[in-house]
């Protein structure tokens, strides 16, 4: 088991990557309005980065404890990294509306390959279904983006 501070660095760095993942979000949302998709995706990472900031006071208290594998939060980190340079690239270079929803499907995909949320278990049933959600509900984000880049390929709305 990790100490509490790993737990806590774990726990915020993961609220970080939802924080920046809504950034994203929010910025293809400025670039193309008008889609359901953007703007359910920004408002989906907001919530996942408030119900993570949730856990953190609880492990500092010691009333939840988190069971850790040995993910990285170096593995985070970089993924945080990749979303805003992804971010800053795309608002100095521009993108295109199938290549916004490729890069959201690339990072969903990457959350879920790399176990983002399966490496969390928690002996408090409250919060392990919190995390059971995440995992969901990113799971989720993969197959809208998934019909969204094939509604987009074939020229209607998403």
């Amino acid at each position: 088991m990790k100490t509490i501070e790993e737990q806590i660095q774990l726990v915020g760095s993961q609220a970080e990557l939802e924080r920046q993942l809504a950034r994203l979000y929010s910025f293809f949302n400025k670039k193309f309005p008008g889609t359901e998709l953007w703007p359910f995706l920004t408002e989906e990472e907001a919530k996942h980065e408030c119900w993570l900031k949730q856990i953190i006071p609880k492990i500092s208290e010691g009333s939840i404890i988190l069971f850790v594998n040995d993910i990285t939060i170096k593995a985070i980190e970089e993924t945080i990294e990749d979303i805003i340079s992804t971010c800053e690239n795309a608002e100095s270079k521009g993108i295109s509306l199938i290549g916004a929803i490729k890069t959201a499907e690339k990072f969903e995909m990457h959350m879920l390959d790399k176990d983002f949320f399966k490496f969390l278990d928690s002996d408090a049933p409250v919060y392990s279904r919190i995390l059971d959600k995440l995992y969901e509900d990113t799971k989720r984000h993969k197959e809208l983006l998934i019909a969204a880049k094939l509604k987009a390929g074939l020229g209607q709305p998403i």
